[in-house]
């Protein structure tokens, strides 16, 4: 199997926003994607949790730091507006 075109992602979930003495959520989302972007990993996934909003937070990210493409795992549709998660 040829692994050339293989990308390789992280997944950072609720814990990572859990940190002791966080004061800003999205400021340390945005340093991991810095961290991971210097490590040569190019996706950055989010999955939802009770203290953020995954799709916000992607967009957030996916902003600041361009090396990185950004995507949500599970993310619960029903309190979502069909045209907010189309674009």
């Amino acid at each position: 199997m040829d692994t050339a075109g293989m990308r390789v992602g992280v997944f950072l979930g609720g814990t990572f926003a859990q940190q002791p003495g966080m004061t800003n959520l999205v400021d340390r989302a945005v340093e991991f994607a810095h961290e991971v972007a210097d490590a040569g990993v190019r996706t950055v996934w989010f999955g939802q949790a009770a203290d953020y909003d995954a799709p916000q937070l992607a967009g957030l990210v996916g902003r600041a730091e361009p090396r990185v493409s950004v995507g949500t795992s599970v993310v619960p549709m029903y309190p979502r507006h069909p045209l907010l998660l189309a674009a």
